[in-house]
């Protein structure tokens, strides 16, 4: 742990701390460090995101439809024409 050049004894010096003690807080400042500056969602985040999840589902159906669909049309097209087909009975 290093604050402006000081090694770890002299910040234990200077704090009052053991040095254990700060190297364990530091580990843990890197382990979990970016989880305590992280705000809390507001409910209208969440709202948001889980409309967004929604929307992305509902694009993605969309798109195989439209897959499925033009594969079809590709099929009719190749086929025979249309008055030359057999009547299913």
């Amino acid at each position: 742990m290093v604050k402006d050049g000081a090694s770890l004894e002299e910040l234990s010096r200077q704090t009052c701390q053991p040095a254990h003690v700060l190297s364990r807080w530091r580990d843990e400042f890197f382990e979990k460090g970016a989880a305590v500056f992280k705000e809390a969602e507001s409910p209208k985040e969440k709202a948001q995101e889980t409309e967004i999840t929604r929307l992305k589902t509902k694009i993605g159906g969309i798109t195989m439809e439209n897959d499925l669909l033009y594969e079809k049309i590709k099929r009719l097209e190749n086929g025979p024409p249309f008055h030359l087909r057999k009547l299913k009975q």
